[in-house]
């Protein structure tokens, strides 16, 4: 578990930062994931970062046992799955006075993009929103009944949630086509979400999946107007 925060006057509003899939393959388990870029924007604002690495990832014991299935049932227990992961990350924060605890936001990459909204919308209080960039929990090639096998997660999430949320995809995502990416925040909206989304055009042959990592300059600004709005920063 990795952490960055700045000078010694906490408690800190903290960001809690929820890893992606290795691919399946594509990133070694035992690969520790530093998105330092996002530390290094956050620890400007006096926010904190936490970057759990769930287990059987990185350094974290246990196995990893998110699956890589279509099926209703294993997609369902991979989540639960990881959902214990993050019920022992906010165990650990309890005892940490560095943290404040009233502003918290979730966030993700991918993957982890859909763990933050599924957390947040079953722990009402776990976090003041939810920061999701190209979320979700399995690719296109996934469908339950001819339609996306992740669209009932974000309809169970729009419905529940009580936070506001930010979405940022990217055009040109090879995991998910880009009327499946509008069909995700859609259906989060007619269910009940409250949602800001934004949608960038990264060029016709830049993978939009690459969005968090690479086109910082993009959606900074829309994500300063989100940390300010949550109350995580005191002023532009």
């Amino acid at each position: 578990m990795s952490v960055q925060h700045g000078p010694e006057y906490a408690p800190f509003p903290l960001v809690i930062f929820n890893h992606g899939s290795t691919g399946p393959g594509v990133i070694p388990e035992d690969m520790t994931i530093n998105p330092w870029g996002f530390g290094d924007y956050l620890l400007k604002k006096d926010i904190a970062l936490l970057i759990p690495m769930r287990r059987g990832r990185g350094a974290s014991g246990g196995s990893y046992d998110e699956q890589y299935t279509c099926n209703p049932k294993g997609i369902t227990e991979g989540i639960e799955y990881a959902l214990e992961s993050l019920d022992a990350t906010y165990s650990y924060l309890e005892s940490q006075s560095w943290v404040n605890k009233d502003k918290i936001v979730l966030s993700g990459h991918s993957r982890g993009g859909m763990l933050s909204l599924v957390y947040a919308s079953e722990h009402p209080k776990s976090a003041v929103g939810v920061l999701n960039f190209s979320g979700g929990w399995v690719s296109d090639m996934c469908q339950v009944k001819s339609e996306s096998a992740n669209l009932p997660m974000f309809k169970s999430a729009g419905r529940r949630m009580q936070v506001p949320s930010l979405f940022i995809y990217g055009h040109n995502d090879p995991v998910y086509a880009d009327e499946s990416i509008e069909e995700f925040a859609e259906t989060f909206k007619a269910s009940g979400g409250d949602l800001t989304f934004k949608f960038y055009q990264l060029g016709q042959k830049v993978s939009g999946h690459s969005v968090f990592e690479s086109y910082w300059y993009l959606w900074t600004g829309v994500v300063d107007d989100f940390l300010l709005k949550q109350g995580m920063i005191e002023s532009q």
